[in-house]
């Protein structure tokens, strides 16, 4: 895992300069923008420095028995007449003891541009970099002083404003005595009984845990951003969502399946109680119903010469399923017949074979084929 430290090289946060763990934050590569960092793996830290300049901390002091929300229009109400701003135009934070006030549109980018990356992202005050509960520090950065005090607060300075800017601080605070991090040899003959620190320390910094201290950073949800955080690839995500269509349309498509083969097995139903008996007008028991007109049939072995009986009992079932017929091939020596179909609902094949037994009909051979609650093939009848 790599820590990448980031801090913008002026206040339009264009251009940054960046400080890696390869080389122990030695040498810092400059001029990058925020979109030219998807090199940084996910198993990385960034750690964004946000200028101090631009950020306007303060003390306060929460109340335990209010929630978090309250806590914070307590605090937006008591820095609301100090904001050179509409408050509108500002995010506001609260954090331990003390709150913070950031230009909305800066942080939106800045979080916006972080939220596209695979890492764990940081947005802090570069005041923090040697900021403790116990000593003020002077840290030289970018070309500027950044003072960090003691209470949670701090800010940056230009090095030309240093000494006017020690005086306002001395005024406050009359033993301000900080530890100074920095090559400035100026800045010395300013704190001669302090204590120096030529380079500063980034891997005490980076080592710190940061789930104590404030991060300005939000994520900023979207298709995208949540793939490239997940390090999901094009084709898993097409996957996925093909996988979430699959689910939620095949309960629907079996549905529409079933309702289909039983309006199927209605109509074949109904229709073959109509070839039996024209006056039916509704099936309601298929089974009693088709007794109860059996037994109405004549007797056809008696009442029908048995040379004509085979045609005529061929005929009435023929006719139960003669749109789903290919061809019929009668054979009156032998008393046979083949019959090729193709498609025919299988309840209506079921129930012209159920009824065969009533017309003296026997099937001698099947040769059929069921797929999707249709069947296909050719059945060799025989006449008794």
């Amino acid at each position: 895992m790599k820590t990448y430290i980031l801090f913008p090289e002026n206040l339009e946060v264009e251009k940054h300069s960046l400080l890696s763990s390869d080389d122990n934050f030695i040498k810092a590569t400059n001029g990058i923008s925020l979109d030219k960092l998807d090199f940084i793996e996910s198993k990385d830290k960034l750690i964004y420095l946000l200028p101090s300049t631009l950020v306007s901390s303060h003390t306060f002091v929460q109340n335990d028995k209010l929630s978090h929300s309250n806590n914070l229009a307590n605090f937006i109400s008591e820095v609301d007449t100090d904001l050179a701003n509409d408050v509108s135009e500002n995010s506001f934070f609260i954090f331990d003891k003390n709150g913070f006030v950031i230009n909305k549109n800066m942080l939106d980018e800045i979080n916006s541009h972080l939220s596209k990356l695979k890492c764990k992202s940081i947005v802090i005050p570069d005041y923090f970099i040697n900021q403790t509960s116990d000593l003020d520090t002077i840290t030289q950065l970018n070309d500027k002083f950044i003072f960090a005090y003691k209470d949670g607060t701090g800010s940056s300075i230009e090095p030309n404003q240093i000494e006017y800017y020690l005086t306002v601080i001395r005024n406050v605070i009359p033993d301000f005595n900080p530890t100074v991090y920095g090559p400035s040899e100026d800045i010395k003959k300013l704190f001669r009984e302090s204590e120096f620190h030529s380079e500063i320390n980034y891997k005490n910094f980076v080592e710190k845990n940061f789930d104590k201290l404030p991060n300005f950073f939000k994520f900023k949800p979207s298709l995208k951003n949540i793939s490239a955080k997940l390090d999901i690839t094009k084709n898993e995500i097409f996957a996925f969502v093909a996988s979430c269509i699959i689910i939620f349309s095949t309960p629907l498509v079996l549905i529409n399946n079933n309702n289909k083969t039983a309006k199927d097995y209605e109509d074949a139903t109904f229709s073959i109680f109509k070839k039996i008996d024209n006056n039916i007008k509704r099936v309601v028991a298929p089974r009693n119903q088709i007794d109860e007109i059996l037994k109405q049939l004549p007797n056809v072995n008696t009442e029908v010469n048995s040379r004509t009986l085979p045609v005529k009992n061929l005929d009435f079932l023929v006719s139960m399923g003669d749109k789903y017929l290919e061809s019929v091939n009668l054979d009156i020596d032998q008393n046979e017949a083949d019959i090729l179909f193709s498609n025919m609902p299988e309840a209506q094949f079921k129930i012209i074979k159920g009824l065969s037994e009533n017309f003296d009909i026997a099937i001698l051979n099947e040769d059929v084929v069921m797929l999707d609650n249709k069947v296909s093939g050719e059945i060799k009848l025989g006449f008794k």
